[in-house]
């Protein structure tokens, strides 16, 4: 009879344990840890259906490199650029990857409200100009300066905005790289 009092005690302590857990514990808030940062929300920077982007030129100072949507099947064509003087075709998979991330341009973060000092982020002149033409006949703008210090991002300011952006590395150097080497649609293997 004694064992049977004991566990009903155990049983009755435990339920009291839990409850307090359920009812008092659970709904308390975590303590601060300000060593722990919140992860910034991302910034939209451009919105373009890639659809409705005609053409890409990047310049990185001394040479340009054009990218155009050519006939009725909007096939991208490498356009222009140094020592390479004909349209020929582009790898097509490669360059409307590389729009898709540009025409839907996120930053990680605001740098800077105002940038007093371009020189500073390598935008003045800028490692590389990019601009979009869209179907309609307008453009959008960004300059991108030097690589972060992680080297995960670039410095990146639109055209008519004061405010520096951090964005990611993989979004613009497609571009930097493409002006020396161009994108051009693999060759065929002939038999």
């Amino acid at each position: 009879m004694k064992r049977w009092k004991t566990t009903l005690v155990a049983v009755l302590v435990f339920a009291a344990i839990l409850a307090y857990v359920l009812l008092v514990e659970r709904n308390k808030e975590p303590p601060a840890r300000p060593e722990v940062m919140p992860s910034p929300t991302p910034v939209t920077l451009l919105d373009i259906a890639p659809g409705d982007v005609r053409a890409v030129q990047a310049t990185d100072g001394t040479d340009t490199l054009r990218l155009t949507r050519e006939g009725e099947d909007g096939a991208w064509q490498v356009a222009e650029g140094q020592g390479y003087g004909q349209r020929s075709p582009a790898n097509e998979i490669s360059v409307s990857l590389a729009v898709e991330e540009l025409a839907h341009l996120e930053a990680r973060v605001v740098v800077l409200d105002a940038v007093s000092d371009l020189a500073t982020y390598g935008l003045a002149p800028p490692a590389l100009e990019l601009t979009l033409e869209r179907t309609d006949g307008s453009e959008a703008r960004l300059a991108a300066g030097r690589e972060a210090p992680d080297g995960t991002a670039f410095y990146v300011q639109l055209a008519g905005d004061p405010r520096l952006y951090l964005v990611d590395h993989y979004r613009i150097e497609p571009f930097l790289r493409w002006i020396s080497t161009p994108p051009y649609a693999p060759t065929p293997a002939s038999e």
